[in-house]
């Protein structure tokens, strides 16, 4: 598997999964809300809090060289939590990361700077108590996905759960797949999937649960989980692969 790749993918992912905004209606339905949850105004900037936990088994016989009898099952565990802002030219993220391997755990500081408009990305290294300047892929997401509408039509299985009073938020829940993903953005992200070197990620589903405010019916928070069972591989298998985003 390639790593950085597989990475890339998720955090491409991540930014299509974010870019809901649209025009609302009166009628409060799931459609409804959807289109509406960044209001009517075009997006100018995010502030979001991301939490994102991968857990996943590891067949790592090839990095061993043990043969087919010998367990060779390695766990591999990335945490991060980051607060991010960003406007359409240029956003920045500051938080932290866990990753563990092979029977180790590293924490990381993370913190970087993007410079959308040109494609530049400059990241903290604490190790050497400097910046690193790196250019963005040309297939990375950049914040105009935000001034998109989301249809409906990624979804399926929208539902708008049923309130026990009127006190509680608003919540839609629903499942996206890999291939409504795909439709929806387009060239960009086929091209970047390829990169990957694997064919899994058509296999990919999100179950999405967003709550919305009750006053303002605006996102409040935005919840993927994959769908663990239909995700597997020989090399592989997903534990948990779990996408939280706040909005602050």
């Amino acid at each position: 598997m390639r790593k950085k790749g597989f990475i890339t993918t998720i955090l491409a992912t991540v930014m299509v999964l974010g870019s809901l905004t649209g025009c609302g209606t009166e009628k409060i339905t799931a459609e409804s809300l959807l289109s509406n949850a960044f209001g009517s105004e075009e997006v100018a900037s995010l502030d979001a809090n991301v939490v994102f936990d991968l857990d996943m088994d590891v067949d790592a016989s090839s990095l061993m060289g043990s043969d087919s009898d010998t367990d060779t099952t390695m766990n591999f565990a990335v945490s991060l939590d980051c607060d991010v802002q960003s406007t359409k030219d240029v956003a920045h993220t500051d938080g932290k990361a866990t990753v563990a391997f092979f029977g180790t755990k590293t924490k990381v500081d993370i913190e970087s700077y993007t410079d959308i408009k040109n494609e530049t990305a400059y990241t903290y290294n604490k190790d050497s108590d400097s910046w690193v300047k790196s250019d963005l892929d040309s297939s990375s997401f950049g914040f105009n996905n935000l001034s998109d509408k989301l249809s409906s039509d990624l979804f399926d299985n929208l539902t708008l759960a049923e309130r026990k009073s009127k006190d509680d938020d608003y919540v839609v829940t629903g499942i996206i797949a890999y291939k409504n993903i795909k439709d929806f953005v387009g060239e960009e992200l086929e091209n970047l999937s390829e990169s990957t070197g694997t064919d899994d990620l058509d296999k990919l589903s999100f179950d999405v649960t967003l709550n919305f405010d009750k006053d303002s019916k605006l996102v409040k928070s935005m919840i993927y989980s994959v769908d663990t069972k239909a995700f597997d591989s020989d090399d592989y298998t997903i534990n948990k692969f779990e996408i939280t985003t706040t909005i602050n």
